[in-house]
């Protein structure tokens, strides 16, 4: 499968990518929820993401550990989504800027994290998931401790 073309209708969609070279076919679609994930070693990497600023029904985004810093330069703006989960992420994290509706983070397994004071200025934001995360809770602002969660729940 080349692309995702006429699977645009389902509000759900969990998809192992191996050779698929692109999502269009997502343009507009009533997609509230995206798994992305794939094999390194099988896979040619994740595709670009820039379709997701089509989708304003997206809620939910789980990435698995082929986010890199150009996909997270491609969700700038995604600010419908409330629920990121991307695991073994490191970078900045300025991609998130504007995300008001952004209640969940998911970066479990992350490496080094940067721009950690965007994340101050997301108003729903109440939980930050970090188990096996390299950044220690004391690297974190101080207005966001509340907020995080190493454990495995």
């Amino acid at each position: 499968m080349k692309t995702l073309r006429g699977v645009g209708h389902a509000s759900e969609i969990k998809f192992q990518i191996t050779d698929c070279e692109s999502l269009d076919g997502l343009e507009g679609s009533p997609i509230e929820s995206l798994d992305l994930y794939y094999n390194e070693r099988d896979a040619k990497g994740l595709p670009s993401i820039q379709v997701l600023h089509q989708l304003p029904q997206l809620k939910t985004l789980r990435i698995g550990s082929g986010l890199t810093a150009q996909h997270a330069k491609d969700l700038v703006g995604c600010a419908q989504i409330q629920d990121l989960q991307t695991n073994s992420y490191s970078g900045s994290l300025a991609f998130l800027a504007g995300w008001e509706s952004l209640a969940r983070l998911d970066l479990r397994n992350s490496g080094e994290l940067t721009e950690l004071d965007i994340l101050c200025s997301l108003p729903s934001l109440v939980k930050i998931r970090l188990r096996g995360s390299a950044m220690k809770r004391e690297t974190w602002p101080k207005a966001l401790q509340d907020r995080l969660d190493f454990m495995s729940s």
